[in-house]
């Protein structure tokens, strides 16, 4: 396939109706920026507690953590992955799974699958029958009934999560490598990287913030009080607080000929070289670097998600 010719920076005519910024391609590309209050995460990673005490209890299972069988869960914002044609709204959910290190290896006799998918499913099976008939995950392959058993429980597992998230999510043996230092400056926000004790080893799951909605269901929509989200205000930040600070985003530059210039009509449309998913310089008044920014879209309006900061990005 050949690949498209990038677009001339200047094209007259163009209907003014159509949003150069935001035509239906690159729009499939811009999603809601959303950034999860610490409520938020609490209610999300109780929700998935829930989940899992409900698997463990239907399956007779020992606790994985803690005196109640409820595991401790840890949630980070992640980096966001698009679906299909770079549509940030298809991005489907993903889970991974790091064995225990004893299990990591398993004997040269047991089948290895080809496939990472098939590899992480093998190695959840396996480390549930370790949990629940506590055979050696190692060589649980030769006990097919215990095999079995787990296997019916993994689907169910899998069965529980999709309905929780509203899609089937799909494994990603790669997931558990991503740090906080990938995740941090995403270009779109309301992803979610979920962390839990799992039969010994640990559960990821890289939630898309329309998994995140699903999964959170009314509790989505609830904003804290204000009062709730910050601590007491100090007398110099009461001082201060009515003041107005300027903010200027800068995109780009774009070059036009004398000719082009003159030639310019109402209605005409100059695209810039800067592409959806390339930061924009955010100044104080003055001209000051303050950080970098995501363009991004809320509601009906051109959205910025301030980042990194002028400094982090100045040492790179």
């Amino acid at each position: 396939m050949n690949a498209a010719a990038p677009p001339a920076p200047f094209s007259p005519g163009a209907s003014p109706a159509v949003s150069a910024l935001l035509d239906e391609r690159e729009g499939a590309r811009a999603c809601d920026l959303v950034a999860w209050t610490d409520e938020h995460k609490r209610l999300l990673g109780q929700a998935f507690e829930d989940l899992q005490h409900a698997w463990q209890t239907q399956w007779c299972m020992p606790a994985m953590e803690g005196p109640d069988g409820r595991a401790p869960v840890v949630l980070r914002e992640a980096a966001q992955r698009a679906g299909q044609d770079g549509d940030v709204h298809a991005a489907r959910p993903r889970w991974g799974f790091v064995p225990p290190r004893h299990a990591s290896s398993v004997q040269q006799s047991a089948p290895r699958p080809d496939d990472a998918a098939a590899a992480q499913h093998a190695a959840c099976v396996r480390a549930l029958a370790s949990q629940m008939f506590g055979v050696d995950a190692r060589r649980a392959d030769k006990h097919v009934m215990a095999m079995d058993v787990a296997d019916a429980a993994m689907s169910d597992w899998l069965e529980r999560l999709q309905a929780w998230l509203g899609v089937q999510p799909m494994p990603d043996a790669g997931l558990q490598d991503a740090s906080p230092a990938q995740a941090a400056g995403s270009p779109w926000s309301g992803c979610l990287q979920l962390s839990a004790p799992w039969c010994g080893g640990t559960w990821f799951v890289c939630l898309p913030q329309t998994a995140v909605r699903h999964a959170l269901g009314p509790a989505a929509g609830v904003r804290p009080r204000v009062d709730a989200l910050r601590p007491a205000t100090a007398d110099l930040g009461a001082a201060i607080a009515g003041e107005a600070v300027g903010l200027r985003v800068t995109l780009s530059d774009i070059q036009l000929s004398l000719r082009q210039l003159q030639d310019l009509r109402l209605g005409d449309v100059v695209t810039l070289p800067h592409a959806l998913d390339q930061p924009a310089g955010v100044f104080l008044q003055g001209g000051t670097p303050l950080c970098r920014g995501w363009l991004g879209r809320q509601g009906n309006h051109v959205a910025v998600e301030l980042a990194e900061a002028a400094s982090a990005s100045a040492a790179r």
